[in-house]
């Protein structure tokens, strides 16, 4: 009854259409940090933390636009 295989990718948004789509595993969201938050400090010191701790780099959970894939 309810989905299966749920896949959550980040949406890099712009005005019209997205930008970039990256799907929730560790390299794939590390290439967003490089390619978006890499100049920031913060963001990279927030990276780093992500990689320690083995997790997805967090600050994609606080993206604005969010693309799920499922099979029922």
């Amino acid at each position: 009854m309810g989905l299966k295989n749920v896949r959550l990718f980040v949406v890099k948004p712009d005005r019209h259409m997205p930008i970039d789509i990256y799907s929730f595993h560790r390299p794939s969201l590390n290439q967003m940090l490089k390619k978006y938050d890499g100049k920031n400090s913060v963001k990279r010191v927030i990276g780093w933390l992500s990689d320690g701790l083995r997790v997805p780099y967090m600050l994609a959970y606080f993206e604005p636009a969010f693309y799920f894939v499922a099979e029922k």
